[in-house]
């Protein structure tokens, strides 16, 4: 079980409208050594905008966000599979519980052996329910190769692509990511990671196409405890290239911990 706090702030006033607080979260989850099955619980309250502590834009920037996860580990010789099922309920923090956004999403992560090394595929399709709209279809992909250089040290590279599509905007995406894992033998761990923005264009209804490139450099920590604590950070800048002049700055934080039992 654990807890988190998370920050996603934008630097230039303009684009203030999408900052993100989430204070605090917490999170459940239970497995077993003998079956390859977990099952996860989270709950968020999320704030967004400059307008969440105006009584009049309350309910519109202030929600909860509740997920639960079911997954599990299998393989077949040294291919992996990892699926996972979760469900999504946004609700409204002063709405009504029919006003809820539901997504069902599916995670089905790939992890096939290449020579002495792996090669990931990970799929997200998402099924998204929205009240009082018709539905709409995301999905996020990833396809890279991982090369371990020793136990404690391993680099990743993939392609990954985002997709969605509703009646009043189209939106397709692809970056490069990539990704470096170091782990200590006093149990903390380095993740730096950066996506490359290689093409990104939204079709909004009733406006013109638009290229958003988004850019991000990031680094998340942890630390493994022998009394069953487990604190962990992640910091990262991302830039989208909206126009020369009006690019957004957004740089997020979030801490946390976590026990196992």
């Amino acid at each position: 079980m654990g807890t988190y706090l998370e920050n996603e702030t934008n630097i230039h006033e303009e684009h203030r409208e999408s900052d993100l607080q989430i204070t605090p979260a917490l999170t459940f989850a239970v497995s077993n050594d003998n079956l390859p099955l977990y099952l996860k619980v989270e709950a968020e309250n999320r704030m967004a905008g400059d307008y969440y502590f105006d009584e009049l834009d309350y309910q519109s920037g202030h929600t909860v966000r509740q997920k639960i996860m079911l997954g599990g580990t299998f393989g077949l010789g040294k291919v992996s599979f990892n699926p996972e099922y979760e469900l999504r309920i946004n609700t409204p923090a002063r709405g009504d519980y029919l006003d809820s956004n539901m997504e069902n999403r599916f995670k089905m992560n790939f992890g096939i052996p290449l020579g002495s090394q792996l090669t990931y595929i990970n799929l997200m399709p998402t099924f998204k329910v929205n009240a009082n709209q018709d539905n709409n279809f995301y999905s996020e992909t990833e396809i890279g190769y991982k090369h371990n250089f020793n136990n404690n040290q391993s680099a990743a590279v993939g392609i990954y692509n985002e997709f969605e599509k509703k009646d009043e905007l189209n939106a397709v995406e692809f970056q490069a990511r990539l990704y470096y894992n170091h782990k200590f033998d006093n149990g903390i761990s380095l993740n730096p990671f950066a996506r490359i923005g290689l093409y990104r264009h939204v079709i909004s209804e009733g406006e013109s196409a638009q290229d958003l490139r988004r850019d991000r450099v990031g680094i998340k920590t942890s630390y493994n405890a022998d009394n069953g604590l487990s604190p962990y950070t992640e910091m990262w800048y991302q830039n989208t290239n909206i126009a020369e002049d009006k690019n957004r700055h957004t740089i997020l934080w979030k801490v946390g911990v976590s026990y196992s039992f």
